[in-house]
């Protein structure tokens, strides 16, 4: 046997309760609570908390950013700080290093010419002795 297909959904149903709903019990032009009688309102009818809600909600969602963006300005200047102590660091490293090869490398010179100077010496005294 056939099955219909509906294009009627599920989310459908919902959001036509929901506008029923809203049409039957939104506060009219006067703050009063449609199908609840003479002289209730949002207020009387939810408490006054939920009157405030939606204002103390923005209120704390731009306390929340707020605390945010001044803690990820804090931990980008901690990295900043961080990475610059890693470059002095490693440029006090480098340079300390070219200090140590440059005073080899003049040890190793010094000692290539004294060896000279000593070959240099004895041709000296040997061609003197001819």
């Amino acid at each position: 046997m056939p099955t219909l297909k509906s294009s009627f959904t599920p989310q459908d149903n919902i959001s036509l309760e929901n506008k029923v709903y809203t049409q039957v019990y939104s506060p009219d032009k006067d703050g009063k609570m449609l199908g609840y009688g003479r002289g209730m309102t949002k207020s009387k009818l939810f408490g006054y908390e939920s009157v405030t809600q939606g204002s103390q909600s923005t209120s704390a969602i731009s306390t929340l950013i707020e605390e945010m963006s001044a803690k990820h300005v804090e931990q980008i200047q901690t990295i900043q700080a961080k990475q610059a102590v890693r470059e002095k660091t490693l440029l006090e490293e480098a340079e300390s290093r070219f200090r140590t090869e440059a005073a080899e490398r003049e040890a190793r010179l010094i000692v290539e010419a004294e060896e000279r100077f000593m070959k240099l010496t004895k041709i000296r005294e040997a061609s003197s002795w001819i």
